[in-house]
């Protein structure tokens, strides 16, 4: 490793339970990428990424030989995950000192994300008035998805089709009621 520099060790993590923070049994996620950027206003640099990385089997990146300055660790966004850790997407700073050898001193930065799903359920009538019409002997009057917390996960009047918001598994237990009448 050249003088001045440092390694910064990242992990990357499922976070099961949405809650932020790496508990026993989640485990490493790879092939999440992550970005340096340069935060020092002084700096040519700065706004700049100086380096990606990608994680590994056991969820864990570096960035090596990295001079002292001040940054930023990144998270891409990857479809249908959300960012738990830091919260709110937000990205990780980092100082890189003179001396320093490895940063953070013990440990690494954790990201950590949740999977999103969604629920689409379609109410299908089968009959038709016999009336010459043509039109549905029944319809959907009502569609409530609800969560185990009693969370709205969606509704919605007067259609066959309702798609949930975005689900996490902290939410793995939804219940789903159709109201159908004769319209």
């Amino acid at each position: 490793m050249p003088f001045g520099t440092a390694t910064i060790n990242g992990l990357k993590y499922k976070d099961i339970n949405s809650n932020g923070t790496q508990d026993a049994g989640e485990p490493g996620l790879q092939g999440f990428k992550f970005d340096l950027i340069n935060t020092d206003t002084n700096s040519s640099n700065f706004g700049k990424v100086v380096q990606t990385a990608t994680s590994g089997a056991d969820g864990s990146f570096q960035f090596t030989n990295v001079t002292a300055d001040t940054y930023k660790i990144h998270e891409e966004s990857v479809t249908a995950w959300t960012q738990t850790q830091p919260a709110g997407g937000a990205d990780q700073p980092v100082t890189v000192n003179l001396g320093d050898s490895t940063e953070p001193a013990t440990g690494a930065f954790a990201f950590g994300d949740t999977p999103l799903s969604k629920i689409t359920v379609t109410f299908t009538p089968e009959a038709k008035l016999q009336d010459g019409s043509g039109k549905d002997a029944t319809k959907a009057a009502a569609m409530t998805c609800t969560d185990a917390s009693n969370g709205s996960a969606g509704s919605n009047t007067n259609s066959n089709s309702l798609t949930t918001s975005d689900l996490q598994l902290k939410q793995s237990i939804v219940t789903c009621t159709v109201t159908f009448t004769d319209p």
